[in-house]
Order: C-alpha cells, then structure tokens, then sequence
C-alpha cells in the first residue's frame, strides 16, 4: 500500500498517538526505544490470526520501500530495508513503523483513491495516517517532558530514528495541536 495514497476514514494525531500508546502497552514495552523488528517478527505472529511477515527482493519491489495488505495481515519490506532496520537505521526502522501503521489503522476499511486535482485533507490521508503513526509509536509522546529538551541528534539516537524524524516530532511534541 506505501507510496500511493488512499482516503481513508478521519483519524486525529490524537487518536492516532492513543492507538500507539495502547500498542506498547499490550506489548508491555515501556522503554523509550521500540524494538519495531522484534515486534514485527515475533509479537505479530502470536498477536494476529494469519500474519504473514515476508522481505521482498530488491528486484522485485523496485523502488518500494515497503508494503502492507491490511485485509491479508500482510507486512512486506524490501530487504535492505529489512537489514537496516534489523541494524538500527533510523529511516529503515520508520518505514518498518510506517508499514505497522498501515496494518493497523486501515484493516477492514474501504479505500478511495485519491484523484488528481482532489484536495484530500491530512487526516484522510492513509499515507499521513501511517506517517503519524510511526512518529507516534518511535517517539512517544508519553516521554515527551524528557525527550522535548533533547536535540534533535540525541533524540534521533535515542530513539531509533533519523535526525529529520526526530526534527519533526520534536516539533510536534512541542507544539502538539
């Protein structure tokens, strides 16, 4: 499903960073870092009737990062991808999380795609609903009255993911709403 958009049912960065925070608390993760991998391979699995987890060639997926089949249970990453984010790359953990997000916010729902021309808002968005997501989930913020006086390196290295990722929720986190 990444890289091409999808209206979606309305979904609120608030909701959005509650589903989130639900997740690491089924998984009992309370640790700033989220262990996206782990969580994909092995907690999945026993969490969701039918997951499939699979890494896709470089040849086959092109320049497709990753992609996800809500109503198949169905995480596919590209497997430089896949060995990044396995080796702690920032961008590379993202797009696992993005990937999660799509999974998890768009099973069971009818997609529209988005037309040329149509003014689709942010919140319609499964590509900003994802994006959201994997922000919400890598930087909590349930932490955020530590990681808010972080600069944006500390908080990239903390917390798994690029300096721009961390840029830019840095920014939401001050600025929530």
């Amino acid at each position: 499903m990444s890289g091409q958009d999808y209206r979606v049912p309305p979904q609120s960065r608030s909701s959005i960073r509650d589903g989130a925070k639900t997740l690491r608390e089924i998984l009992r993760i309370s640790s700033v870092y989220f262990p996206i991998m782990e969580v994909l391979e092995l907690a999945l699995p026993k969490l969701l009737d039918g997951y499939e987890f699979v890494v896709g060639s470089q040849e086959d997926m092109e320049g497709t990062h990753g992609l996800t089949f809500p109503q198949e249970n169905r995480i596919i990453l590209r497997e430089d991808v896949y060995h990044g984010a396995l080796e702690g790359n920032g961008r590379d953990r993202m797009t696992a999380a993005h990937e999660l997000g799509h999974l998890l916010l768009h099973k069971n729902i009818a997609f529209a795609r988005s037309l040329p021309g149509v003014d689709v808002k942010p919140y319609e968005s499964s590509e900003w609903q994802a994006k959201c997501f994997s922000g919400e989930l890598l930087v909590p913020a349930s932490f955020s009255a530590s990681l808010i006086h972080m600069e944006p390196e500390q908080l990239a290295l903390t917390c798994g993911v690029s300096i721009e990722a961390a840029r830019y929720q840095l920014k939401v986190l001050k600025n929530p709403y």
